[in-house]
């Protein structure tokens, strides 16, 4: 889940949450398609829920080199990254590789033609000049007739840094999504949030991601900003740079810009 809040000028210390639209569309979808997300959400996170339910695989030396697991229906090694632990309502839950769980959904959703497209990573580099490689791989999403594109960095065989995802339509381009995922991580790579150094916010918005911090024992939140782990402490000590400061806190979808 992304956040992003925004310092003001003014001298009374507030603060306020505003859900993004689209989480509250997604809850007022009807629940079949609720629990089929649910699910695709799970693929995105599997790794990070195993952290969760075994601490010391997680922010440690070897959280990123977790080995490969096996696909339930085709049997093949398949890294972490790439891999979907898919539950039923009946408690069954299946790890399937991402090629076999988008040709399931395609033949239980009616998209008989789709076709899984691999694709190559890519190197960019942000506004530091620092390189950052992306995996893009293509996925079938469980909302209906929608696709999710996503962007991210490995750091062994798990997904670290910067992340980004855009949603299309089922029959969407494939190439043409691409590209405007490409251009987004561009626009994200090139703002520069935390100058960590002097431990000061550069302009007045910072923006990130929420993930799980295993010292914390799930009490607080760890948080990524500028492709960075930081934790909740010290980001409370960068903002005590603006103590005094009014702040608004907004949470949006993975899939959305802020």
């Amino acid at each position: 889940m992304a956040f992003a809040f925004l310092i003001t000028r003014r001298k009374t210390v507030a603060g306020s949450v505003k859900i993004a639209a689209s989480v509250r569309r997604f809850l007022g979808t009807p629940s079949p398609l609720r629990r089929a997300a649910w699910c695709r959400h799970r693929a995105t996170n599997r790794a990070d829920e195993e952290g969760h339910r075994n601490p010391t695989s997680r922010r440690s030396q070897g959280r990123h080199d977790m080995a490969n697991q096996r696909c339930e229906q085709c049997g093949n090694q398949t890294p972490p990254w790439d891999t979907i632990n898919c539950g039923s309502g009946d408690g069954y839950h299946e790890l399937l590789c991402t090629s076999c769980f988008n040709a399931r959904i395609a033949e239980s959703t009616g998209f008989t033609d789709f076709e899984n497209a691999r694709l190559a990573p890519i190197r960019m580099i942000d506004s530091q000049g620092e390189s950052h490689q992306f995996q893009f791989h293509f996925q079938l999403r469980l909302l209906g007739d929608r696709i999710a594109l996503d962007g991210f960095e490995l750091q062994g065989e798990l997904p670290s840094g910067y992340r980004s995802q855009l949603i299309g339509e089922a029959d969407d381009e494939v190439l043409v999504l691409l590209g405007r995922l490409v251009e987004k991580i561009r626009r994200a790579l090139s703002v520069r949030h935390i100058d960590f150094r002097e431990r000061r916010i550069i302009e007045s918005t910072v923006r990130g991601r929420i993930e799980w911090d295993d010292s914390q024992a799930g009490h607080v939140p760890l948080v990524v900003v500028d492709g960075k782990e930081v934790s909740w402490d010290d980001l409370g000590r960068v903002l005590m740079s603006m103590e005094g400061w009014q702040f608004r806190l907004d949470i949006a979808d993975p899939s959305e810009e802020l």
